[in-house]
């Protein structure tokens, strides 16, 4: 299941809820901004820090293991 965060904007006037932003899960929306009338638009901007869940990947071979490789590569005859 895919959790995410969401960052909401009430409107007083219709009592209705906005979503503005999604963010993953156990991320955070930080330093909202609004600027308004740049060229005829407005921006919301916003920052995502922490994003995503702690984890590991599997089965990836080891630096040393990469190395060893890569030195036996290099012993070829130059021509």
């Amino acid at each position: 299941m895919h959790k995410n965060n969401y960052t909401w904007a009430y409107n007083i006037d219709t009592k209705k809820l906005s979503r503005l932003v999604s963010v993953p899960g156990g991320g955070e929306a930080t330093g909202l901004q609004v600027v308004d009338g740049l060229d005829g638009f407005s921006y919301l901007m916003v920052s995502v820090q922490n994003p995503g869940y702690v984890g590991y990947l599997a089965g990836l071979p080891s630096m040393e293991q990469q190395s060893d490789e890569n030195d036996d590569d290099d012993s070829g005859d130059d021509e």
